[in-house]
């Protein structure tokens, strides 16, 4: 009877020790793959890049066709990298990290951009007049789901709205390379 008692004993402390691990291995994972940024931050983000050119990707994970732009993304990684470009998700601070390590696998930057509003609407203003200062505020007042492709010196190579715009990104990119 002792033995099975300390038998018991000791499988609940190794087994809540090996909880433990697990569950501080988990928030390490999560803060070594996502990360909060300011957008301050984005210039060094992209020149931090192996790659040629970043295309950013403005999303959010309570946008259910953002993250289907973010999955279809993710699936042609190898043809981004073919062009040498390097995907980079920029996620509205509202989103949830559960949900962006659902479809981002960790092999993708994936960063919260924190902003100044306390609401989506504001958060997705900020970020847009970073990218797309230029354009008509339509494009910068809610930029989900567009694309700004740029350079390590963060200069604007190309905009894409897939809403308004069917053409294939990498047509686009592939194109913008030809020039």
């Amino acid at each position: 009877m002792k033995t099975r008692l300390l038998f018991l004993v000791f499988y609940t402390v190794v087994s809540t020790l090996n909880a433990m691990q697990l569950h501080h291995s988990v928030i390490d994972t999560i803060r070594t793959e996502i990360e909060f940024i300011t957008l301050d931050q984005l210039d060094s983000v992209v020149a931090k890049s192996s790659k040629k050119y970043v295309l950013l990707e403005v999303t959010a994970t309570w946008c259910s066709p953002c993250v289907k732009d973010v999955m279809e993304l993710v699936k042609r990684k190898k043809e981004f990298d073919a062009l040498n470009v390097e995907l980079v998700f920029l996620f509205e601070k509202n989103s949830k990290i559960q949900h962006i390590e659902k479809f981002v696998p960790p092999d993708f930057r994936s960063f919260i951009v924190n902003t100044k509003g306390k609401k989506p609407k504001q958060n997705m203003k900020e970020i847009g007049l970073k990218l797309f200062p230029d354009l008509d505020e339509f494009y910068y007042s809610w930029p989900l789901s567009h694309f700004a492709l740029v350079d390590k010196n963060m200069d604007r190579l190309l905009h894409h709205d897939p809403v308004n715009d069917s053409t294939d990104i990498l047509q686009k990119i592939e194109a913008l390379k030809a020039l």
